[in-house]
């Protein structure tokens, strides 16, 4: 008995209001009624032609401009086959004729992008990464005619994208903004203090993190220190600071 696939159509980004509304605007940039389902086929199988040609002048030269037309033609492949649910069974049965491999965290975009796509075994980072961002750029209003000025926009490129929609940049600027920076010789010395054992840092707030400036190791200069700190916020509460010892 066979076992049945059951695809994501709606991509790990977005969901069916945005699909939707994706694909009834292309559907009316094409001129096409929803119910005319020849002409629906005859537009992914001229798509399916370009998007061949194009592999086919990839394969003897890499180009950005060209792998983005590939992106753009795929997702107009996408959102005409994604309904109703026959149409999308046939396009899965084209994309297992290719030899392509279909996982159960396989969304139907990934599955055309790599089925007619230039992805070979290895590429699966950039399969990934490509199917991602394209779904994530539908999110926020992208459609295929605007797709490829999108991803040429500074600072919205497929990493730039991919790495916002998997919420990369966000973990990386935090990471990065609690950064303290160390010379060799304050890391060495700190990584021999022994566990429990006190020490001063003064360390200068910069825009991508914190530079230490100065380092305090003696235990009675420490003690001194924390002393006089403790006795003038005794003496001149400043709610603006919180010092744990």
């Amino acid at each position: 008995m066979k076992k049945k696939v059951y695809l994501k159509p709606d991509g790990k980004h977005g969901n069916l209001q945005i699909r939707v509304a994706a694909r009834e605007a292309l559907l009316d940039e094409f001129h096409i009624l929803a119910v005319d389902n020849p002409a629906i086929v005859e537009e992914i199988r001229r798509h399916i032609t370009h998007v061949k040609d194009v592999v086919s002048r990839l394969r003897l030269k890499k180009d950005d401009d060209l792998e983005l037309m590939l992106l753009r033609d795929c997702m107009i492949i996408w959102l005409l086959g994604s309904e109703p649910a026959t149409r999308r069974r046939a396009l899965l049965l084209f994309s297992m004729k290719q030899g392509v491999s279909v996982q159960s965290n396989t969304t139907f975009f990934a599955l055309i992008l790599k089925s007619l796509g230039l992805y070979s075994p290895q590429d699966r980072r950039k399969l990934n990464r490509d199917a991602t961002a394209v779904e994530f750029a539908m999110t926020q209003g992208m459609r295929p005619s605007t797709l490829i000025k999108y991803f040429k926009t500074p600072g919205q490129g497929r990493d730039a994208t991919y790495r916002r929609a998997t919420g990369q940049s966000a973990r990386a600027k935090q990471n990065k903004l609690h950064d303290t920076t160390l010379c060799r010789k304050v890391r060495g010395r700190i990584e021999r203090l022994s566990p429990g054992r006190q020490y001063i840092t003064l360390t200068k707030r910069t825009a991508t993190g914190s530079t230490v400036q100065s380092c305090l190791f003696d235990p009675g200069n420490v003690k001194a220190v924390l002393e006089f700190i403790h006795k003038r916020l005794s003496n001149t509460p400043n709610p603006n600071l919180d010092i744990t010892c």
